[in-house]
């Protein structure tokens, strides 16, 4: 099912995630955002786990320290909307930007306003 990254106001790119996510998805989608909008200054994530139902099983999932490496000194903070039984295991993935918050389904919009804070 994948994912998609968006730029959106304020500074905010939105990563939504569907069904199970598979590491070369998620790294296509960031790196097709990155060449048409290329990271600059900080920016505020939005990931919106739409449909989620988790990660596929590989190998590949120790390696994402890489994406912190490269991204994470640029990302101010996450917020990060799913279903309350995800929360553990996103807000993980997400762990090594200082501020996370998690929202559980649907406030989006919530998320977004914290964001924007």
């Amino acid at each position: 099912m994948g994912a998609s990254l968006q730029a959106e106001l304020n500074n905010i790119k939105a990563l939504r995630i569907r069904g199970l996510l598979k590491k070369k998805e998620l790294e296509a989608a960031i790196a097709c955002e990155a060449d048409r909008s290329p990271f600059g200054g900080h920016i505020r994530l939005l990931v919106i786990a739409d449909t989620f139902v988790g990660f596929e099983k590989s190998e590949a999932w120790e390696d994402i320290s890489s994406f912190f490496t490269k991204y994470g000194g640029l990302i101010d903070k996450i917020g990060i909307v799913g279903e309350s039984g995800w929360e553990n295991d996103l807000t993980f993935f997400a762990a090594a930007v200082p501020v996370l918050k998690f929202f559980c389904w649907p406030n989006i919009a919530a998320a977004r306003e914290w964001l924007k804070e």
